[in-house]
């Protein structure tokens, strides 16, 4: 008998799908880490469908301090069609009244985007915090491809507003979602009418382009697939803004020492913050003299807000208690302290775990956090970004650590706990749920008398995660996480 059961859990572990990265950026879900309008800097945004099958898709873009949706909405791509927007910023009377907007002249049928004008962001689900827009300029953007368009009346609408710009078309696309229409849930209809299972096949451009320095950013994201469970359509309203990362089903699959292992978590974002999981971030930097050097990292966790509550409260693992600092206060809603240690070319480390003067301990702030790079000891605001959020970090001045790399590690956190699919032993991975990146801009002043040479570029941090199995007592902090002395 035993034998029996022990191949049907062989069985059941070969049948459990499971929600994870895709190495080759094409996924159901694509998380795109940062967006900006500060300091001159516009985000290009292209979302394509990669397969035959005519897809509907939801765009949340986030804000950076909570992860809160300023703008969200639907768009229907045809097979091998493509979505692409502007973000750009706003000019307020005031500063506080300064947030960003959406362009596009796209034909996909987007129902109630606004094309003929901007589409500004909102702040209908600030709930707590800044209430000012001002928040709104840096954030990150979720793209969910909620099901694929079977049914040919709505997939010949589809293809006739993107490949002919038919209005006619897309205006009966989103009479579907009105009063009597076939989705309008309030008069009898069904959002899933139509449709079947996401497929998968999505891939996407994202670039920060400042036009008057004539400089282009490519930025990595993540893509995931297998998101949802076999056979669910989430086929959402444009307006509803809930379809998030806690759609996911509730079991990740992770390389463990190279070996593949499905996790089984209480929740999807569990699942989703376990691919995501980085105990330490390496953050290549140029800083070089010659060539005007400045360095921007960028941190984001866009499953935070799962754990952490309003300004920043009573959070759960892999979060522990908030760490109070200088830049880190409620309303970035609290922090988490980092250990970072700055190592140039030669192979020589200087530790800046803790700032010396006693007024602040370096942590990471809010959903998306920025790190300005610096070889003077005075605070400088990240010059490439121009963040609000953000925090400064010295690199050394005596000459040697123009160039390099950053270590970033993440104390005081706890495990992030499930169970493996296949054994049901308890499987803890250690760290943050973090994605990293840096931006990096060269301005060589010496070219050809009249030319203004510049360049950037961005480059994704490496990332390591570590793992415990087995039924040990979760500690906060990990054993290879120490803040060093400060001297």
């Amino acid at each position: 008998m035993k034998n029996y059961f022990n191949w049907f859990l062989l069985l059941m572990s070969f049948q459990v799908g499971a929600v994870k990265l895709n190495n080759n950026d094409l996924g159901e879900v694509l998380l795109l880490p940062y967006y900006t309008v500060n300091n001159g800097l516009n985000t290009l945004v292209s979302i394509s469908n990669t397969t035959i099958l005519p897809k509907a898709v939801k765009i949340n873009i986030r804000e950076g301090l909570n992860g809160y949706v300023v703008l969200s909405y639907n768009v229907y791509l045809d097979g091998n069609d493509s979505w692409a927007f502007a973000l750009a910023e706003v000019s307020g009377e005031s500063t506080e009244l300064a947030t960003a907007q959406q362009f596009t002249s796209d034909n996909s049928c987007a129902p109630f985007v606004s094309k003929s004008t901007s589409e500004l962001f909102v702040a209908d689900y600030l709930v707590d915090g800044p209430q000012d827009m001002q928040r709104a300029r840096e954030g990150f953007i979720e793209v969910i491809e909620m099901g694929v368009v079977e049914q040919d009346d709505i997939k010949r609408d589809i293809t006739d507003g993107a490949f002919r710009g038919d209005l006619t078309a897309c205006n009966r696309l989103q009479q579907r979602w009105e009063a009597g229409g076939i989705w309008h849930e309030e008069s009898g209809g069904d959002p899933n009418t139509g449709l079947g299972p996401a497929t998968g096949g999505l891939v996407a451009q994202l670039d920060l382009i400042n036009v008057t320095d004539g400089i282009n950013y490519s930025i990595p994201y993540k893509a995931l697939g297998d998101f949802f469970a076999d056979d669910q359509v989430a086929h959402e309203p444009p307006m509803d803004a809930d379809l998030s990362l806690d759609a996911a089903q509730p079991i990740a699959q992770i390389n463990a020492n190279g070996a593949l292992r499905s996790i089984t978590y209480d929740n999807g974002y569990d699942a989703v913050s376990a691919l995501l999981m980085s105990d330490e971030l390496v953050s290549v930097y140029g800083l070089d003299y010659i060539v005007a050097g400045q360095t921007d990292i960028i941190f984001t966790q866009p499953t935070r807000r799962f754990y952490i509550s309003e300004l920043g409260q009573n959070p759960t693992a892999p979060y522990t208690t908030p760490a109070p600092r200088l830049f880190c206060n409620e309303e970035n809603y609290g922090g988490t302290i980092l250990n970072s240690v700055v190592f140039n070319r030669e192979s020589r480390g200087f530790g800046t775990g803790l700032i010396c003067t006693g007024q602040s301990i370096p942590a990471i702030c809010g959903s998306v956090f920025v790190q300005s790079l610096g070889l003077e000891s005075a605070f400088e605001s990240p010059r490439v970004t121009a963040s609000n959020n953000w925090d400064f970090l010295y690199a050394g001045g005596d000459g040697t650590f123009e160039n390099g790399f950053v270590q970033t590690r993440f104390n005081n956190t706890l495990p992030l706990v499930g169970l493996d699919a296949e054994t049901t032993e308890s499987v803890q991975i250690n760290g943050l749920p973090v994605m990293g990146f840096s931006l990096i801009k060269f301005t060589n002043a010496g070219a050809v008398e009249g030319l203004l040479a510049q360049y950037g570029g961005a480059h994704e941090s490496s990332s390591r995660f570590s793992i415990v199995m087995g039924d040990v007592i979760p500690e906060v902090g990990t054993s290879n996480t120490q803040i060093p002395v400060c001297e």
